[in-house]
C-alpha cells in the first residue's frame, strides 16, 4: 500500500496533506472528532493518524493498548492501528478511480512482470468463513502474493525502484517513505523486534540496514539493498473451509516468529561477505 499511494502521489492523483476531513473520511456509527478529521494521508501511513476507534482485523494487542480519542493530536503518537490502514485502501480507491487491486495490477503487477498476480488477489473483508467483528465502515483488505511475486516488489526495492532499468517508482519516494518515523525502545523494541522503526508502512531495521514487510499470518519480506539480497517467508492460512478452519484455531497465528527467516539472512549475508573477501 506504501508503493501504490507513493505512484499515485507521483501521479499527482493525491497529495500526502490532505486530511480526513477534506477526503470526506467518516464513520457513521462513531463519527470522528474535528480533531481527528485533521490527519492526513501521511500520518495514515505512518501510523500516527491520532483515531483510535475499532477497525477491522485488528490484533489482540491494537484492542488492548489502544488510547482514549483525542488523546494524542495526529502526528503526535506511533500506535499501530488498522482503522489507518484500511482508510488508506478507501483513499486510493477514491483518488484514482480504480480498486485497490486493479491499481496495483496495472501500475505494480505488469511493470513488474509478476505471474501469479490478478486484481482478484485483492480481497475485502473477511476471507474466512467467520465475520469481523467490528463497528467500521471501512473494510480490510488483503493482498494476496506468490512467493516470487513478492520477491519482486523486495527486488523493485532494493534496486532503487528500477525494473529492468525502467523506473517503476521514483528514488525519491523511496528515500521519504523508507524513513524511520517512529522509533522503538524498552518494551516496544522488545516487542517489534527485530524492527527498531517504523516507515511509510515499513518496518525498518537500522542495525542491519534492512527493510522488512510483516504480513498477518507470518508473512515477512526483508530487503538488503546494499549486499542486494532480497528474502521471503511465506506461511500457509488455508484455501479451504478445513485448512482455513485449522488456522484460525492456532491461537499463535498473529505471533509467528520471525526467528527463521531471520537465522536465514543472516546465513545469506555471511556467505555474501565471505565471497566477497
Amino acid at each position: 500500500m506504501s508503493l501504490l499511494i507513493g505512484i499515485a502521489h507521483e501521479k499527482r492523483l493525491l497529495s500526502l496533506d490532505e486530511t480526513l476531513g477534506q477526503l470526506g473520511i467518516d464513520e457513521s456509527k462513531t463519527p470522528l472528532t474535528k480533531q481527528e478529521k485533521s490527519a492526513t494521508i501521511r500520518d495514515l501511513l505512518m501510523a500516527r493518524s491520532g483515531v483510535y476507534l475499532s477497525a477491522e482485523a485488528e490484533v489482540d494487542y491494537a484492542k488492548s493498548n489502544r488510547p482514549q480519542r483525542e488523546q494524542y493530536k495526529p502526528g503526535e503518537f506511533f500506535f499501530y492501528n488498522n482503522f489507518d490502514f484500511n482508510v488508506l485502501g478507501v483513499i486510493l480507491e477514491q483518488k484514482t478511480g480504480k480498486s485497490i487491486g486493479g491499481f496495483m495490477e496495472e501500475y505494480l503487477a505488469k511493470p513488474l512482470g509478476m505471474q501469479d498476480f490478478s486484481a482478484s488477489n485483492v480481497v475485502y473483508n473477511s476471507p474466512w468463513p467467520v465475520p469481523n467483528k467490528s463497528n467500521s465502515d471501512f473494510p480490510v483488505f488483503w493482498i494476496y502474493l506468490s512467493t516470487r511475486d513478492f520477491a519482486k516488489i523486495g527486488t523493485l526495492i532494493a534496486h532503487n525502484g528500477k525494473w529492468n532499468n525502467s523506473q517503476v517508482i521514483s528514488s525519491d519516494w523511496l528515500d521519504e517513505s523508507l524513513k524511520g518515523y517512529s522509533t522503538f525502545t524498552g518494551n516496544d523494541a522488545k516487542m517489534y523486534y527485530p524492527y527498531n522503526s517504523f516507515a511509510y508502512s515499513w518496518w525498518i531495521d537500522t542495525d542491519t540496514n534492512t527493510v522488512w514487510a510483516d504480513g498477518y499470518g507470518g508473512q515477512f519480506l526483508c530487503i538488503d539493498s546494499i549486499h542486494d539480497l532480497v528474502v521471503v517467508q511465506r506461511n500457509f492460512t488455508g484455501n479451504s473451509l478445513l485448512t482455513s478452519g485449522l488456522f484460525l484455531m492456532d491461537k499463535n497465528r498473529d505471533n509467528n516468529p520471525k526467528s527463521d527467516l531471520i537465522h536465514v539472512y543472516h546465513r545469506l549475508l555471511n556467505s555474501i561477505e565471505n565471497s566477497r573477501k
